[in-house]
């Protein structure tokens, strides 16, 4: 039997919602993998959780922006954001993404989402390691399981 890697692509049922964990750690490519996979995947409406993908140096700003682009070919229906250069990623996003919330911490994002989740939902969970994008994912699965 396959066994995924920790916090890379795992998926999880808790009280209908579908979660999958990819918070081991982002770059700009597995994220844009992880959230095309998503789309092929997801049965119902999709969130996608992001957080800032740290380590970009000088290109943060443009590989964000870059990286907001992707929702252009994708229909995720709710993006909750948090971090600092995640905003870059908002703005692009915010052509194709019809709901779209911005949070500074970890902790504000995890609250929305208990707000607007529901059972069917598809929730994509992504960022960099240190931006603690797994806490939430943690609790929803505690919480929910």
């Amino acid at each position: 039997k396959y066994t995924n890697y920790e916090k890379r692509m795992n998926a999880y049922e808790a009280s209908g919602m579908h979660l999958i964990d990819d918070t081991y750690n982002a770059s700009p490519s597995s994220t844009e993998s992880g959230l095309r996979t998503v789309e092929m995947i997801a049965p119902g409406r999709k969130i996608a959780v992001l957080a800032d993908i740290l380590e970009l140096g000088d290109y943060s700003q443009k590989i964000h922006s870059d990286l907001g682009e992707v929702f252009k070919e994708l229909s995720y229906d709710v993006v909750i954001a948090f971090g600092n250069d995640i905003k870059y990623l908002v703005e692009s996003a915010s052509k194709y993404v019809p709901i779209i919330y911005m949070y500074n911490n970890s902790k504000e994002a995890e609250e929305k989402l208990r707000d607007i989740m529901r059972p069917n939902d598809t929730i994509y969970f992504k960022g960099s390691r240190s931006m603690n994008v797994s806490e939430i994912v943690d609790n929803i699965r505690r919480d929910f399981e």
